[in-house]
This record gives structure tokens, C-alpha cells and sequence, in this order.
């Protein structure tokens, strides 16, 4: 856009510009959106299994070494499994942090505010406060008025939920396998 005396003039490069921002701006959205299905859709196969596994083995009776040997087998292989795709989550995460900044960027370009409110509304207060200071006077109207929208935003989102159940099943195997191994060898058996 060129200024002419306070109108602002679109030539047909800029149109084409915004275009490719807007088909960007698209894009990165869809992909988010991907990434976001992805990653529930792979916990609500792997968090069930999890559940299920642990509930089988953690209300059985039954303690000998045989047993206690597929306990660890299997916890292993579980632990394995959560781990790996926590890891590959903590990947899509990242694309997705990436993915919202440059959608930041483009908003700005283009006028758009809804990932800029986003990203302000998951702030901190000292953050929040230094966004403000280092914004024009109408982004500060903007992100000032935004409180009044909502009565607070939840901070721990997504990322923090997955990651609190992904120690929760890690804890859990590593529990069942200790208690396993004090049932099997150390606690004396039953008459």
C-alpha cells in the first residue's frame, strides 16, 4: 500500500501481496488445525490402551517372577510407546508455535487480530503489561479492551494437559512395576 496524503492506495502488487498473505494465512491455519487433530486423535487411541493395560495388570492378584517379568515387558514397551509420542506431540507443538507466530506476522501485515488477541490472552500479567508498552496507541485500545471480554483465560492449555498425562502413565508403570517387584520378591506369599 502507498500513502497518499493519509488515503492509503492499492496497487495491483500490493493486491497481490495481500492475496499471498491471506493464502498463507490459510494455510497455516489448516495445518494447525492438522497437527491439533493429530495429536488428539493419537492420544485418544494411546491414552484408553494405557489405561486399559494398567488397569489389567494393576488389579491382579497373581504375583510370581513369570508374571512379573511380562509386567515389566510390557510397562517397558508402554513406557516406549508414551514416550516416543510425546516426543513426536512436543514436534507438532513446536510447528504449531512457529506456525502462530508467523500467523501473528501476517495480522499485522493485514490488519487481522484474532492470534495476536490469542497469544495476548495467554500472557502473564508482567508480559502482558510489556506488550502493551511497546504497542501504538490503538493496538494498546485493542489489548486493553480485551480483558473486558472475558472474565479470565485458563493458562494451562492443551500442551500442559497432555504433558501432565503423559507423567501421570509414566509414573503409573513405573508404580505398578516397584509395587510388582515388592509383591513378587519381597513380601512373603500367602499361606
Amino acid at each position: 500500500m502507498r500513502d497518499q496524503g493519509g488515503v492509503h492506495v492499492v496497487g495491483p502488487q500490493s493486491i497481490n501481496q495481500t492475496e499471498i498473505l491471506v493464502q498463507e494465512y490459510n494455510t497455516t491455519t489448516t495445518n494447525v488445525a492438522r497437527l491439533d487433530t493429530l495429536t488428539w486423535q493419537s492420544a485418544q487411541i494411546l491414552f484408553p490402551l494405557t489405561l486399559a493395560s494398567l488397569a489389567f495388570f494393576g488389579i491382579n492378584d497373581e504375583h510370581s517372577p513369570e508374571r512379573f517379568a511380562v509386567i515389566v515387558v510390557v510397562a517397558l514397551g508402554a513406557i516406549l510407546l508414551l514416550s516416543a509420542w510425546f516426543l513426536i506431540t512436543r514436534r507438532w507443538n513446536l510447528y504449531q508455535k512457529i506456525a502462530f507466530h508467523r500467523m501473528r506476522e501476517i495480522e499485522e501485515e493485514l490488519g487481522f487480530w484474532f492470534y495476536r488477541y490469542a497469544h495476548f490472552a495467554q500472557l502473564g500479567v508482567k508480559e502482558r503489561l510489556q506488550v502493551v508498552a511497546n504497542a501504538s496507541q490503538e493496538e494498546k485500545e485493542r489489548y486493553n479492551s480485551l480483558p473486558q471480554a472475558f472474565v479470565s483465560f485458563p493458562r494451562f492449555g492443551t500442551r500442559g494437559m497432555l504433558t501432565f498425562l503423559f507423567y501421570l502413565f509414566m509414573s503409573s508403570w513405573m508404580l505398578l512395576i516397584v509395587r510388582e517387584f515388592i509383591q513378587t520378591f519381597i513380601t512373603p506369599p500367602a499361606p
